[in-house]
């Protein structure tokens, strides 16, 4: 009995050390492993042994930055950031929202007008999706996701944001105007009523009189 004791003893300790000399199991000396053996391991899978350290720290946020800016007394500053003035931008985002294209308000953790200052920050100054996580502290999915929301949107308000030009009627600039008409009775849908002078050099006139 005695020895069957022992034995048990012996087993359970042994099962609790793990095996003596193998690295970064309990009872191992890790002292005796060799530093090519970490340099080793943290090259060839370093994702199974990273440490799950908190990437977006800053302390300004993405809505912090947008209040800071939108409260400047600076006008240059949000037009600069944005490409378009505070009016201009709150009116965007009110179109947005107001046809429900986009939520009102702080319905998430990124608000509407978030959404598109970072959709701006991205089509105005040319800023990528990684350095937009980084401005305003999402993740890279939370960037994609959001810039493609309002894209949506603005290609929905397409219809009632852009007019084709009449390819039926001769402008009233063209037909009211003897400098122009006859001679440009034909350019339907050319000129919206917008005059850019331009001359051909008297070297070249002779070949274009008719």
């Amino acid at each position: 009995m005695a020895s069957s004791s022992v034995n048990v003893d012996l087993d359970t300790e042994n099962s609790a050390s793990g095996s003596p000399g193998t690295p970064g199991t309990p009872g191992s000396n890790e002292s005796d492993v060799p530093e090519e053996f970490y340099a080793f391991r943290d090259l060839i899978c370093p994702e199974l042994f990273r440490k799950n350290v908190p990437r977006n720290t800053s302390a300004l946020q993405g809505a912090g930055w947008i209040t800071e800016i939108m409260t400047t007394p600076h006008r240059g500053r949000f037009f600069n950031n944005m490409r378009m003035t505070k009016p201009c931008f709150y009116a965007l985002v009110d179109a947005l929202t107001s046809r429900g294209l986009l939520p009102h308000g702080q319905t998430s953790r990124v608000s509407s007008i978030e959404e598109v200052a970072l959709f701006m920050q991205t089509v105005g100054m040319h800023k990528r999706q990684r350095d937009n996580m980084e401005r305003f502290q999402h993740s890279l999915e939370t960037i994609h996701r959001r810039f493609h929301r309002v894209l949506s949107a603005l290609c929905t308000m397409a219809p009632e944001l852009i007019t084709r030009p009449n390819f039926t009627d001769t402008h009233p600039r063209l037909t009211n105007n003897p400098d122009f008409y006859p001679f440009f009775k034909d350019c339907v849908g050319a000129m919206d009523g917008m005059l850019v002078p331009a001359w051909v050099p008297r070297a070249d006139q002779n070949r274009y009189r008719s």
